[in-house]
Order: structure tokens, then sequence, then C-alpha cells
């Protein structure tokens, strides 16, 4: 046998059994989603049916991040968050909130911080600004 082909020869079937051997383990089953804990699961159903984001949540399910875009989100869609002890973070884009409306929420939610973020509004109806 050539001398170059005993040198690599061993590493590279040495590789390949630990390759075979990996191929046979068991992985392990990812961890089963906890579930929403019963007092947020209404806040969790209304968020979501309004195309809202859960962004995140704890260990034992909390939800920590909302985040909730569009006209249809408003005042009376934050009074429907005031369950979410845990939340932390909620990201309103282009919403129609107003700042009494966070206020109000934060009062309960005392650790919470609002993100707001605008972007290009559609025109509503009657609306004059923009006109010429």
């Amino acid at each position: 046998m050539h001398e170059l082909t005993k040198t690599r020869g061993f590493p590279l079937l040495a590789g390949m059994v630990l390759v075979s051997i990996a191929a046979c383990q068991k992985l392990p089953q990812p961890e089963p989603m906890v579930p929403v804990p019963a007092s947020e699961k209404k806040a969790h159903t209304r968020i979501l049916s309004l195309a809202g984001e859960v962004g995140e949540r704890d260990a034992k399910g909390h939800i920590t991040i909302v985040i909730l875009e569009g006209d249809k989100i408003d005042n009376k869609v934050l009074s429907e968050l005031v369950e979410l002890k845990k939340l932390e973070i909620l990201e309103l884009r282009n919403t129609a909130v107003t700042k009494r409306g966070i206020s109000k929420l934060k009062k309960i939610l005392t650790e919470l911080e609002v993100i707001e973020t605008t972007g290009a509004f559609k025109k509503k109806v009657g609306d004059k600004k923009g006109k010429k």
C-alpha cells in the first residue's frame, strides 16, 4: 500500500464510523410547547383574531411581547390586554391608539414598555390632510 494512503485512510475510516454511530443515536424530542395560561387565553385569542403577533412567552407560558398593527387596533383593544400581567413589551404599528389609552394600560401594567411606530397611512374617507 502506498505510504500516503496508509496515513490518510485511517482518519477517513474513523470519521465514517463516527458518522454511522451518530446516525444510529436517537435524537431527543423537542420540549412540548407550554400552553397559554387560562387567565390569558381570551387576550391571546383576541390578539390572533386581529392578525397580531405574540412575540414571546416566558417559561410558564405567560405572554411577554405582543405586536399589533393596523387601524383596527384602538383603545378598546388595549383595554383587553390588561389580563396579560407579565406583558413587558407592546409594539404598536400604525394603530388608532391614543396616548390616553396607552397611559391607562401602563397604570395597570406598570412594567410595560410601549413602542409606537408609524409608516405610510392609507387616507381615510373624509380625511382632508394631504388634499390640495
